[in-house]
């Protein structure tokens, strides 16, 4: 079309700048309104809007992801761009080449459509390709242009965009009144002659003009919504523009339209009729026509390309089995007008289209990384009820006294509603509705339960339990735009559950995978599998290369882990995880696995056997026979192992939160200190004080920590839980119905301390603070209970009470708490960093060394890292290093350590007087060696440091570590003398002086793998600077 009426506009040769003026500026008389409205109506045709929208809605786009939407926007826009300028530039070519040849002559007034193309060809001729021709061709393509589109936007209109609530009769009464109506009032006023031919053209231009309101208004609606659009609604000022243009084409139509039947009244009388036929004829017409093309639709979903995924394959073909019973009923009753009119039958003949409509969308909506849950939810509440009308619509028709077809005979009916009652299926939307109430009762869902919601809902692979948990993430976001609450609460709860079943993998994998207990930072989230080629991703996380690679190219661009949004998919090496796992399968003869012939598929049903085998299981307590340490006569056992990762410049060892619960009552009881294998550092073992259980003289320390290789999995199975989540605080350990009775006595014992907590009596509070550091001794839910019950503010106020035995207790209070991970966070946000620091300058000697551990655990969080060395903490944690009691300085290494990972931080350490301290307490006597060096070993990343470690004497120290000390100080003696000698010639010959090179040596040959790394690294620039000297002398 565009073609063939570009030719003609070649053959007219029309002046190019009056085109152009007549373009900019427009002269519109009342003789040429009407035209110039048709025009408008020609160009932006609302059978186009409702195309070009439902088009967009049947296209596949990840809507997770805000780059893809942006994309998708940029290409409907190019698009709409596109089809609007062609269908302006025909309309120009048309109107140019009349205008050039017929205006202001004496035959304008007698062309129509009839004539027009003698008349061209008159006026033209066209050669080769007669311009007559031309035209008849031109017509032709605009004639099935406007069939084509129209057909398919009455399609999707019929389906609707607006979601409102109505009978099918009632929105195909409204939108063919709307759409034919109008036509055919104009078609009936105007008779048959040529003249009016030319007259009904232009109004049914003008018509279409009309009914772009109907088109724009909704569309402006749905793209001002957040809920529907996200960010990319539009502004206010396009709002705003939007609505005017709107308003005013709205306003030009109204106009033409009174105008029209102010002159044109002949035909009204004779138009109600054909209203009042067409009505009738939709509404008797609509409720089985309908029913069948939804079926029709439905059945067309077979060609989907997800139709073979679990579980929607499954769910599909329970709803084709019921409709293919159905489809032949409905088709005999759509040739029964007479049946509709049964109110009962038609009802029912609606309630089922809109069923089967619900079924469309959802199985429309859903694809790859949809939530299989959700889906299973939704889908499983619509099919019994789909079932339940079908039953009821075939006894109807069965009591119809009629004549029917065959197919509605009763003896045919009653074959169909036998097919149907034999369709029953099992429901595993009732199992998870129970798995969901034994959450919320705190009990959790047994093995067996999960086991049977994976296998029927798909979810048998950790790779696809993780897709769902981010999947259902999304959809909680969703939620939280519509502010909708109860769906946001009931989908953490679904969120809960698919954890446990994350959890429960990661238990039975550990189990199986060696007769040695494991670090679970060992293990990637992915593959369940202990780490070969360790890498880490933009959320800080540590995944096997081949499995996050996967992960990545299957779309998902959130972190498996956390489900933050990776900010950019490059992998970097993990080389600390990857010899620290070497390392500890050389230790323990253990073969690593080939990550080529791993797979993703960690099934969950075939590890069902082994739930009695698995310790500490989800919703289960156990307790292991592995022996925390001993707390003889306030006596304390220690031993102190490092792990080491790199520090943000110079891959050292780091020191991770101690997360490991409280003694117990001094009972034997399996606890774990996680650290993340992203910043794998010092683990602190051994009790760290002797423990009590009495108020009136309290334990002097109750925070412990353990050796790795002792390592619970219980308590590590919970890494996968964000601090942030709202239930996970919830559900670290599910009890049994006797600990849940416990909980129900301490939630109200807690409530009753809070109280007195507030009290303005010394007495009440000291002793109130000693209940709660008791309580917060015991367990991990009695941490939660106590977090939640609002005590952690009123604990931190009491930081600067004057009574020192409440402040220890304050304190130490907030020491245990701070071994959950929700309570790091209420802790922070309570304002307690000051108050912590007012307790390391001015408090008893207890209060110093627990508050420099609190210190050390709320470090953890990277934030927090940067808030207390900006605070004023690293100056008091210093002097308490320098001048403390034993544990004191053992306490303030540990949280020094962790704030000098930040780089900021670094210097304020260095300049605070810290090198000193730690070159004097790498004395094998003070037994803190290993963690004077590993800080060291942080602190030589920068000039100040590593001046500092020069003038103060600790060359000489860390090669002594090098030669005697033990395999981690070794490791990090090593990586503080690499920066010293690489950094500074001076200080390269003072470690040549202290005899370095034997060491060295053997260092290079039987020390870790990252030590020997850094030993050859060392011995090698040694050579390269002696060849380097040869060569200039």
């Amino acid at each position: 079309m565009a073609v063939a009426f570009a030719w003609m506009f070649g053959q007219a040769k029309p002046s190019g700048s009056e085109l152009l003026v007549g373009i900019l500026v427009p002269k519109l008389s009342s003789r040429t309104i009407q035209k110039a409205v048709g025009v408008v109506g020609c160009i932006i045709m609302p059978h186009n809007v409702f195309l070009h929208s439902a088009l967009v809605q049947s296209r596949e786009v990840d809507k997770r992801q805000k780059h893809r939407v942006q994309e998708a926007i940029n290409y409907y826009t190019i698009e709409s761009t596109i089809a609007l300028a062609v269908s302006f530039m025909i309309n120009l070519f048309v109107t140019t080449v009349f205008a050039k040849g017929f205006y202001n002559t004496d035959q304008a007034d007698s062309i129509g459509l009839v004539n027009a193309g003698q008349y061209l060809q008159d006026k033209y001729g066209g050669g080769v390709f007669p311009i007559l021709y031309i035209w008849g061709i031109g017509l032709l393509a605009a004639g099935q242009s406007s069939t084509i589109t129209g057909t398919y936007a009455g399609q999707f209109i019929m389906g609707g965009f607006l979601n409102f609530k109505m009978k099918k009769w009632l929105r195909a009464l409204i939108t063919r009144s709307c759409a034919i109506i109008p036509t055919i009032i104009v078609a009936l006023v105007f008779d048959s002659s040529e003249a009016t031919l030319d007259v009904l053209n232009e109004w049914l231009n003008v018509l279409q003009s009309m009914q772009i309101p109907f088109a724009l208004i909704p569309l402006l609606c749905l793209v001002s919504k957040e809920q529907i659009m996200g960010s990319f609604k539009i502004g206010p000022l396009y709002q705003t523009v939007a609505w005017l243009v709107a308003a005013l084409v709205i306003m030009i139509n109204g106009y033409l339209l009174l105008e029209f039947f102010s002159s044109e009244v002949s035909g009204v009388v004779y138009t109600g009729f054909v209203t009042v036929f067409t009505a009738s004829y939709g509404w008797e017409e609509m409720g089985t026509s309908a029913l069948v093309d939804s079926i029709s639709s439905f059945l067309n979903l077979s060609s989907s390309r997800h139709i073979d995924l679990d579980p929607f394959e499954k769910y599909y073909k329970r709803v084709e089995e019921l409709l293919i019973v159905l489809k032949p009923v409905a088709d005999a009753a759509s040739i029964n007008s007479h049946l509709v009119s049964e109110e009962r039958i038609g009802k029912s003949f609606d309630d089922l289209t809109q069923d089967v409509d619900h079924s469309i969308d959802l199985f429309r909506s859903w694809h790859a990384f949809s939530s299989k849950v959700y889906f299973v939810l939704q889908i499983e509440s619509l099919i019994p009820k789909m079932r339940e009308t079908i039953v009821d619509t075939f006894h109807f028709l069965m009591s119809f006294e009629s004549n029917l077809p065959d197919e509605l005979s009763p003896p045919s009916l009653e074959k169909c509603l036998e097919k149907v009652k034999q369709l029953s299926y099992e429901e595993i939307s009732s199992v998870i509705d129970g798995a969901l109430r034994d959450q919320r009762d705190g009990a959790g869902p047994t093995p067996e339960v999960l086991v049977r919601i994976g296998e029927n809902t798909g979810l048998r692979s950790n790779q696809e339990i993780l897709i769902e948990a981010v999947a259902l993430e999304r959809q909680k976001e969703i939620a939280e735009q519509s502010e909708n609450n109860s769906e946001v609460e009931f989908l953490d709860q679904l969120i809960v559950i698919v954890n446990r079943m994350h959890e429960r993998l990661l238990l039975i994998k550990q189990t199986q995978t060696s007769s040695v207990a494991i670090l679970a930072d060992f293990f990637c989230p992915l593959s369940l599998e202990v780490m070969t080629d360790p890498v880490i991703v933009s959320s800080g996380q540590t995944y096997e290369k081949a499995f996050i690679k996967r992960w990545i190219d299957l779309g998902l661009k959130v972190c498996p882990k956390t489900r933050q949004t990776l900010t950019h998919t490059t992998l970097i090496p993990n080389y600390t995880v990857k010899a620290l796992i070497a390392n500890w399968c050389e230790t323990n003869d253990v073969k690593l696995p080939d990550p080529n012939k791993s797979t993703s598929l960690n099934e969950l049903s075939p590890l069902l056997s082994c739930t009695d085998s698995v310790p500490n299981a989800p919703g289960r307590s156990s307790v292991s026979s592995t022996t925390r340490g001993s707390v003889e006569n306030g006596q304390t056992s220690e031993n102190h192992h490092h792990l080491r990762s790199p520090s943000a410049a110079s891959s050292v060892s780091n020191e991770d939160s101690p997360r490991a619960e409280a003694n117990e009552n001094s009972e034997e009881s399996p606890h774990a200190t996680p650290y993340s294998s992203d910043a794998s550092g010092e683990i602190r073992s051994g009790p760290l004080a002797a423990a009590t259980t009495s108020a009136a003289a309290p334990p002097r320390r109750d925070l412990s920590d353990f050796s790795p290789k002792f390592m619970d999995r219980r308590s590590r199975g919970q890494f996968w839980r964000r601090p942030s989540e709202r239930l996970g605080s919830r559900i670290v350990s599910a009890p049994s119905n006797e600990t849940r009775r416990e909980l129900i006595e301490v939630e109200n014992q807690v409530k009753k301390l809070v109280e007195e907590l507030k009290s303005s009596s010394l007495d009440v509070q000291r002793q109130a603070t000693a209940e709660i550091r008791l309580l917060a001794k015991h367990n991990m839910d009695n941490r939660i209970v106590i977090g939640n019950s609002g005590a952690i503010v009123l604990l931190v106020e009491l930081l600067h009470s004057t009574d020192s035995a409440t402040q220890e207790n304050a304190v130490t209070a907030l020491l245990n708490l701070s071994i959950n991970d929700n309570n790091k966070s209420l802790i922070a946000q309570a304002g307690a960093i000051e108050p912590l620091i007012h307790v390391l300058q001015n408090g008893s000697s207890e209060a110093k060394e627990n508050a420099a551990a609190t210190l050390f655990s709320l470090s953890v969080i990277e934030e927090l890292k940067i808030k207390i060395g900006q605070s004023g903490a690293i100056g008091p944690l210093v002097d308490l290093l320098g001048n403390g009691t034993p544990r004191g300085k053992k306490d303030a290494a540990t949280a020094l350590f962790n704030l000098s990972i930040h780089q900021e931080n670094k210097g304020t350490i260095v300049q605070s007087g810290a090198v000193r301290y730690l070159i004097d307490l790498m004395d094998p006597a003070a037994g803190m060696v290993d963690k004077a060096v590993a800080v060291l070993a942080n602190l030589a990343t920068i000039p100040e440091g590593r001046n500092a470690i020069g003038q103060e004497g600790g060359i000489g120290l860390l090669v002594e570590v090098v030669e005697l000390g033990s395999a981690r100080g070794k490791e990090n003696a090593a990586a503080a003398l690499l920066q010293l000698s690489t950094n500074s010639g001076r200080f390269c010959n003072m470690v040549l002086q202290e005899g370095a090179v034997p060491p060295l040596v053997a260092l290079s040959q039987s020390g870790t793998p990252r030590a020997r790394e850094k030993a050859q690294a060392l011995l090698s620039y040694f050579r390269n600077q002696r060849h380097g000297n040869a060569g200039r002398g």
